[in-house]
Order: structure tokens, then C-alpha cells, then sequence
């Protein structure tokens, strides 16, 4: 049996058409031509498994062609995840400086797995409820403006009176949500009204 032969049958076993299918285009037996032949085989498919590669094919679609182009886009991926990790943590500080840590807790679990619009939208939220309840720092607070030219200091220095966000939840839901969880404080009403408003604010009234 040829050499040519030979390796006809030992690469046809091994399922290694495309060989089977260049050896037979030649009747040479000079080995240096056959190992040419394989060569060129294996490297032709190496080549397509590389221009297939849906990975690699995502790669070159954004330009990214080398090394330096992925470790690029490697270190922008790790400081978009740094930047959603401290919104998350902030937004975790906001609720339990609005809410108290023991309201704040059932939220906090949630917040850490938020994404970077989910995350900075709760931050910002629960900011601004406590800022409104407690002040922004350096001695200063939302001051409400009064129609009344004469008003007195200490009216001008309180909060406007708004709705609780509980209390613009329609009174079936609140009985409904009562039914099925322990909302018997404001705080557990408020935190409970915090969470739902975070996921479906379509449902609450108008704030007045």
C-alpha cells in the first residue's frame, strides 16, 4: 500500500474529510508534497474556525483586532462596573438615611443586583425624600415659599405638606397589600409604598 494511500485510510477513519478529499486530488506519494497537502488543510479550516468565531467576529465588528484593543475594552467594562457598584451603594445609603436602617433593609437586597438606571434612579429618589426630611448638610433645607408676604419665619422653614406616598396608593390596594403582609406602622406602609413605587409608579395618584 502507497504511502499516499496509507494516509487516505488513517485520516478517512479519523473523520478528517477534507484531507481524505485533497490527498486524493494528487497521485504523488513524495511525502513532502502529502505533508504540504495536510498542512495546507489544517491551516485553511484553523483559519475559518478563527473567522467564525462568534466571539472574535464581535471583536472585529467594534475594531477590536489585537490585544490592546481587548484590554481596552476590558478596563471600560471594569469602570462602568466600579461606577454601577457605587451608585448601588449609594443608593443603599440614601434609603437607610430616608427610611432608618430596619425600614431600609428589605429594599437593600434589591438595590444590590439594580442595574446602572434602576440604581441611580432609587439613589436620586431617596435622596431627595431625605433631604426633604432631614436637610442637605451645612445647615441648610428645603424651604417651602409661602403666598403670604407677612408669613412667619418659622412657616417659611417648614416642609410643604405632602401626601405620603402610602396615601397615594388607592385605598383597594392598600387594603389588599394589608391582607397580605404586616404593614400596622407608617414606616412599614412607607417602606412597602418605596419598594412598589420603584417598580410600577403608574399606580400611585398624582403626588398633590
Amino acid at each position: 500500500m502507497s504511502l499516499r494511500q496509507n494516509l487516505i485510510n488513517r485520516m478517512g477513519a479519523m473523520g478528517f474529510g477534507r484531507i481524505v478529499a485533497g490527498l486524493n486530488g494528487t497521485q504523488s506519494d513524495d511525502p513532502e508534497v502529502l505533508a504540504r497537502i495536510i498542512t495546507d488543510d489544517v491551516t485553511a479550516q484553523a483559519q475559518e474556525l478563527h473567522q467564525n468565531n462568534p466571539i472574535l467576529a464581535t471583536l472585529r465588528a467594534r475594531g477590536i483586532t489585537d490585544h490592546a484593543g481587548l484590554d481596552g475594552l476590558l478596563a471600560q467594562a471594569n469602570a462602568g462596573n466600579e461606577y454601577v457598584n457605587d451608585l448601588r451603594s449609594e443608593a443603599k445609603k440614601e434609603a437607610i438615611r430616608a427610611l432608618g436602617a430596619e425600614d431600609a433593609t428589605p429594599l437593600l437586597t434589591s438595590i444590590a443586583t439594580m442595574g446602572l438606571a434602576d440604581a441611580r434612579a432609587w439613589r436620586d429618589h431617596y435622596r431627595s425624600k431625605a433631604d426633604a426630611q432631614f436637610g442637605t448638610g451645612g445647615g441648610t433645607r428645603p424651604v417651602r415659599q409661602t403666598a403670604a408676604a407677612n408669613a412667619s419665619a418659622a412657616d417659611v422653614d417648614q416642609p410643604p405638606a405632602k401626601k405620603r406616598l402610602w396615601e397615594r396608593l388607592p385605598a383597594e390596594d392598600r387594603a389588599t397589600a394589608a391582607k397580605s403582609c404586616d404593614l400596622s406602622t407608617e414606616a412599614k406602609q412607607d417602606a412597602f409604598a418605596e419598594s412598589l413605587f420603584a417598580k410600577t409608579p403608574q399606580v400611585f395618584e398624582e403626588a398633590i
